[in-house]
């Protein structure tokens, strides 16, 4: 292969990466759904990836040689947002959810005038809102996550919920093995991390800009059980640390 080819074709990798990243979560579902010891159910994951599915089994293989059971972070993840949605305040009659790639519960925004299209779907401000953060903070900038916050701040009345991930600050730096090679293609093909953010202390990260109280229901950095899930930590590619996967939820009190 030609330098001019193999360029080419680490490009088409790059772009391809996102229809990936895209999809990654719902087949991972499906995955989850086929396990005999499923934690998570989703019957509509399966029919939404098959037609991909065979482009996309390639790189999982790849994925699943420093990432075993890729499926694992995917379901904790699934598992912390319904249950608390499930476990939401019974006030809070709409939600609305916010995901960075395709999902089977959610429909995408397609640019950042989000807040106008929510309103005129109905949405009432006066009324309190569970807000989920899924999957997505870790592929804005600060900048970008703090603009995001203070508009779910403003559009929420007191007894509103929110419920958010990050990953660590390895996650931001191109420093975890199962993301390492996509990462060094963005850098060099759009001169960035593929991830803008990463935070070891959630609790004190952009989350704390909310005047919320917060509450870190997770950050898998231990060996351990969750929803009857054994997990094992997801390590760094350098000094093969522990990388925190965070899960927070949040609650906006009265300011009386």
């Amino acid at each position: 292969m030609t330098n001019d080819a193999a360029a080419s074709g680490d490009k088409v990798q790059s772009e391809d990466f996102v229809q990936f990243m895209s999809f990654a979560g719902v087949l991972m579902r499906a995955t989850e759904h086929d396990r005999d010891d499923r934690i998570v159910t989703d019957p509509f994951a399966e029919p939404l990836t098959r037609q991909i599915a065979p482009q996309l089994a390639p790189r999982v293989k790849k994925w699943t040689e420093t990432l075993p059971q890729p499926e694992n972070y995917f379901s904790l993840r699934t598992c912390y947002l319904d249950d608390s949605i499930t476990r939401r305040n019974a006030c809070i009659h709409q939600v609305v959810l916010f995901r960075a790639g395709l999902d089977t519960r959610v429909y995408r925004c397609d640019d950042f005038n989000w807040e106008e299209k929510l309103l005129s779907a109905g949405f009432d401000s006066s009324a309190p809102t569970f807000w989920a953060l899924e999957g997505l903070t870790m592929y804005l900038e600060r900048d970008s996550n703090v603009a995001l916050l203070k508009t779910i701040d403003i559009l929420s009345a007191p007894g509103s919920e929110i419920w958010g991930d990050v990953g660590g600050r390895a996650l931001g730096e191109g420093g975890v093995a199962p993301f390492k090679q996509v990462d060094e293609l963005s850098q060099a093909e759009l001169g960035t991390h593929l991830f803008r953010l990463g935070e070891d202390d959630a609790m004190h990260g952009v989350f704390s800009e909310l005047p919320w109280e917060l509450t870190l229901q997770a950050d898998l950095m231990r060996p351990g059980t969750h929803f009857g899930r054994q997990w094992e930590p997801i390590l760094s590619a350098s000094d093969k640390q522990p990388v925190p996967f965070s899960f927070v939820h949040g609650v906006k009190h009265s300011s009386e």
